[in-house]
């Protein structure tokens, strides 16, 4: 009778499950029977893991049970227990010795632990997943967003001293070619690295205050550039096509004006665009946590494409096709009329000097356009991917630091100046009233 009863009492014990289950920093083994259970808890275990279930003794009896079990005859609780806590601290301790061997980053743990490593932010719920980017990959790509910003940033900054420092250069259309100068610098110190980031980590870490910072900041230095383009374009239709109305219309206090009234009215803008589109609380609209995106309504999209894209690009086209019709005009006229007289000369050399502005400035529009316009009409198709998105926005930040190379082609004054300025002669005494031309 008590062999009998001994019996039924190790059928009894192994009637419950046993359960081993893990969260980050802690352990817990859970047994439990029918006269009241057991609890172990072992704080050495650091990773999440989940291990078999054993079912009741019943389903044993019409299941069989792993191969380990059946090389043991029954064992006792407690011997049963101390087997599986035993076998996963062996597990840990080799997978964590695996992993310094190698020195991966990727865990060998569980599903998990995998993911939390390739989260942007591994301890909120809602993370976005991280790319996996190769070390060489990032690296290269690091340095090429740095060797960018820093020749966007110094190339143009030669641009803004060349202009303010020598009086000589103080005309209405350098005038004009100086905001464009300022804006390109600023696209090499703020959005070049801030999305180089972006791009290489393919996370935002920056909140969403600064998220709307960013967008206002990245649309109003593309804003303002069309715009400039614009003023550009107005400018040479004026000096091409009524020279003679030019000294008066254009002057350097109306210059001055206009490029105020165009930054104050795309910052206006701008600031209303981020607002209604409620880009400084992007909670409700990301799919997880980690992303900025350029979000806006139907009506805004519309508004957009009006203001940002169709009207600037317009004037432009509409000024420089008028330009080159009236070039081409002026040409043949002066060709005719070429018999020697000396103020016929004249004018010959300086609508020559006009038609080269207006070349040098054309080219510089139309690199513009053709970065801006793919960009533009693709960002407002929703079939074009992202890979496609992020290379013409990248077009365009490039460009930012193309603009100098164009002025050290075609004029001569900033070749000049370049050499004054990396030679330190700008520090000379009345070195602003050189003479340096003004192509």
């Amino acid at each position: 009778m008590s062999s009998s009863a001994g019996s039924e009492q190790s059928k009894s014990s192994l009637t419950g499950s046993i359960a081993v289950t893990g969260q980050a920093g802690s352990s817990q083994v859970d047994t439990t029977d029918n006269s009241g259970g057991t609890a172990f808890t072992n704080d050495s275990f650091d990773h999440n893991m989940t291990c078999w279930v054993l079912p009741p003794y019943k389903e044993l009896k019409r299941a069989p049970p792993p191969r380990e079990i059946l090389q043991h005859t029954t064992p006792p609780l407690e011997k049963l227990q101390q087997w599986v806590v035993d076998g996963l601290v062996n597990l840990i301790q080799t997978l964590y010795k695996r992993k310094h061997s190698k020195g991966e980053q990727n865990k060998l743990l569980t599903g998990g632990d995998l993911l939390m490593a390739n989260e942007c932010f591994p301890a909120i719920n809602s993370s976005c997943i991280k790319g996996k980017r190769s070390s060489f990959e990032h690296n290269i790509t690091y340095m090429f967003v740095l060797l960018l910003s820093a020749w966007t940033v110094f190339l143009n900054l030669l641009v803004i001293i060349s202009i303010s420092h020598f009086k000589k250069l103080h005309t209405p259309t350098n005038l004009i070619i100086l905001p464009l100068a300022v804006d390109d610098m600023l696209v090499g110190i703020f959005l070049i690295p801030i999305k180089g980031i972006k791009q290489i980590e393919t996370c935002w870490y920056f909140g969403d205050t600064y998220c709307g910072l960013f967008v206002i900041i990245a649309r109003l230095l593309l804003i303002t550039s069309l715009s400039n383009l614009v003023l550009i374009a107005v400018d040479r239709y004026m000096a091409v096509c009524h020279p003679l109305q030019y000294p008066q219309k254009m002057t350097t206090t109306k210059t001055l004006i206009s490029i105020c009234l165009c930054w104050f009215c795309c910052s206006v803008y701008t600031i209303w665009f981020v607002i209604s589109n409620r880009y400084f609380n992007m909670s409700d609209k990301i799919l997880c946590y980690g992303q900025c995106i350029v979000l806006m309504t139907s009506a805004w999209r519309f508004i957009d494409l009006i203001v940002s894209f169709i009207f600037p690009c317009t004037v432009i086209i509409t000024a420089y096709l008028r330009i080159f019709y009236v070039v081409q005009r002026q040409v043949r006229v002066i060709n005719s009329q070429m018999n020697g007289v000396k103020c016929v000369m004249d004018i010959s050399v300086r609508r020559k000097t006009e038609s080269k502005a207006a070349l040098t400035l054309g080219i510089i529009v139309t690199a513009y356009l053709l970065c801006w316009i793919p960009f533009f009409i693709c960002s407002q198709t929703k079939t074009v991917s992202s890979t496609t998105l992020t290379f013409l926005t990248w077009t365009i930040y490039i460009n930012s630091g193309l603009n100098p190379i164009v002025y050290a082609l075609f004029y001569h004054w900033f070749r000049i100046s370049v050499k004054n300025i990396l030679t330190l002669r700008i520090f000379q005494p009345a070195s602003s009233l050189m003479d340096i031309g003004r192509l």
